[in-house]
């Protein structure tokens, strides 16, 4: 069973200096998988990616700041 490229893009990053690299395949039983990997080093080390669900069952995800501790 291998896994295919469906798509592999790299988009800017939230600061816009960089990019991220977004990766979606999908195997012979049709199951997805996504990965995502931040380039930018200033962006890996402020941002983190966050999954979000609307209540028609939609989930999308964004990127968005880590939380000071």
């Amino acid at each position: 069973m291998s896994w295919d490229v469906i798509y592999d893009k790299e988009k800017p990053c939230p600061c816009g200096v960089g990019t991220y690299r977004e990766v979606y395949e999908m195997d012979d039983w049709n199951r997805t998988r996504e990965n995502v990997t931040m380039s930018c080093l200033d962006c890996r080390e402020k941002y983190v990616k966050k999954w979000f669900y609307k209540p028609d069952g939609e989930e999308y995800w964004r990127w968005v700041l880590k939380e000071v501790k």
